[in-house]
């Protein structure tokens, strides 16, 4: 089925959609006329998760079948929508869900977590035996622990799940916008004098000394963390304080220092390799038009070597 669908016309809500982790309106850059806040052009992916064997991406593809460039109307075919996987080679993408944002890849590639209206699922890799492990909403951006038995979620704190039984194991109010280190013992987060912000600077928290530590990196907005395999890296979606400039791809050392800008003109939602060489990530521009505009790229883990891998949308 096709439906029109125009974009949210409202920044701040634009914004959401974007990073679908809650940006601040302020991040949305200022318009030179009225005309230029009501355009806002569509995601038509999503979410990247590299699987383990280094051999596919899940991702979120949001059904958009064209894009018009003057004012970014766009229309989209919700049989497309859903959870879909890609080859890193390129090749036809498969379906696996109808439902599912977020993708997480179990340590073991045999399921994939993901989220459905803030709740947390899984699901085989071949898209069979869907579970439903939460209700009540309280669950984004999914994180497996080391061995696979614990999934972690961000919603305004932490919060430790079973992967199995969807048990809650753990909650720590508070940090906003995680990652877990792959030894399991620190989370990464978005840190101010205000919880629940993606406003502030980059932060840790031990779980076993109950110890929020700042990592020293310069104040501005953060979006999905992603810390690199072997722990000695933090990837994000960042941008300044600076209302007119754009989110784009940067890396950080674990303990904060040399930022390293990897993409220039819109990037969001990276996620590492399995052997930490290479980013997949969003490219994304909310006012600009290209016909790349909000599909899943890859590039080096230096910033070199920047490839498209899903497709741009045909038309009807």
């Amino acid at each position: 089925m096709r439906r029109p669908y125009r974009p949210l016309l409202v920044a701040a809500i634009a914004c959401v959609a974007m990073t679908g982790s809650g940006c601040d309106e302020s991040a949305v850059e200022p318009a030179d006329s009225l005309l230029d806040w009501l355009i806002v052009y569509p995601m038509i992916d999503a979410g990247p998760a590299w699987s383990p064997d280094g051999s596919t991406i899940a991702y979120h593809h949001f059904g958009v079948v064209d894009v018009d460039p003057l004012d970014g109307t766009s229309r989209i075919d919700e049989d497309l929508a859903g959870l879909w996987l890609i080859d890193i080679d390129g090749g036809d993408p498969r379906r696996i869900s109808p439902i599912g944002r977020q993708p997480a890849w179990s340590p073991d590639g045999s399921r994939i977590a993901f989220v459905h209206d803030r709740d947390l699922f899984t699901i085989a890799a071949d898209g069979s035996d869907p579970r439903q492990l939460t209700t009540g909403g309280g669950c984004l951006w999914p994180d497996w622990s080391s061995d696979g038995s614990r999934i972690a979620c961000s919603f305004g704190g932490i919060r430790i799940f079973d992967a199995g039984t969807g048990e809650e194991l753990f909650r720590k109010d508070g940090p906003h916008g995680i990652s877990w280190s792959p030894d399991d013992r620190l989370f990464v987060f978005v840190g101010d004098n205000e919880w629940g912000s993606s406003q502030g600077a980059l932060w840790t928290y031990d779980m076993t000394s109950d110890v929020m530590t700042p990592l020293g990196t310069p104040h501005g907005y953060y979006w999905e963390l992603a810390w690199s395999p072997d722990g000695s890296r933090i990837a994000c979606a960042h941008r300044s304080n600076d209302a007119s400039a754009g989110c784009d791809i940067w890396i950080v050392d674990a303990g904060g220092g040399n930022p390293l800008r990897l993409t220039d003109g819109g990037g969001g939602e990276p996620c590492w390799s399995p052997d930490g060489s290479r980013i997949a990530y969003v490219r994304y521009a909310i006012r600009e038009y290209t016909p790349a505009n909000g599909t899943i790229w890859i590039m080096n883990a230096d910033g070199t070597g920047q490839r498209q891998l899903t497709a741009s949308p045909v038309g009807p």
